[in-house]
């Protein structure tokens, strides 16, 4: 019985853990408009009303939808798979809080007017202009302090 509490109380760790990382990632993300990050974020967001981890801890809890630049080893399961998806997301949201917004959401727009509905990773299109030195993204071009 007491290994049992123990890894119980250790899972509760880790969900609260997650929950951190989740906020974390919603309050240094950009104010960048897409349904597909909201969403997800929204659906990770119910991971403690909604985790079974008594029949399902295996399972990812949630819908995620919205794509990363690098995807997760699909060989992570439930909450260490919403974790690397988090920790992936902040390392983004890190790189994209470093420009200015309304830039942003205006390259975003020329380079695809349906960013918001389609299922794109915002960080991948302002990356590439930034490294190829479009105006709005090259000051601080410091490669080793945004990466």
């Amino acid at each position: 019985m007491a290994a049992w509490t123990q890894k119980r109380r250790a899972l509760d760790t880790h969900i609260a853990n997650v929950m951190r990382l989740w906020q974390h990632a919603i309050a240094i993300m950009p104010p960048i408009h897409s349904i597909a990050l909201r969403d997800t974020l929204a659906s990770i967001g119910e991971i403690p009303l909604v985790y079974d981890s008594f029949f399902a801890a295996h399972e990812v809890p949630c819908s995620i939808d919205y794509p990363l630049s690098r995807p997760i080893s699909e060989r992570l399961k439930g909450l260490d798979y919403i974790e690397a998806w988090l920790v992936q997301l902040l390392e983004e949201a890190r790189f994209l809080a470093q420009f200015d917004t309304d830039e942003m959401i205006g390259y975003l727009v020329e380079w695809c007017p349906d960013y918001r509905g389609l299922l794109i990773n915002l960080r991948d299109p302002i990356y590439d202009a930034w490294h190829a030195g479009k105006s709005a993204f090259s000051n601080g071009r410091d490669e080793d302090a945004i990466m």
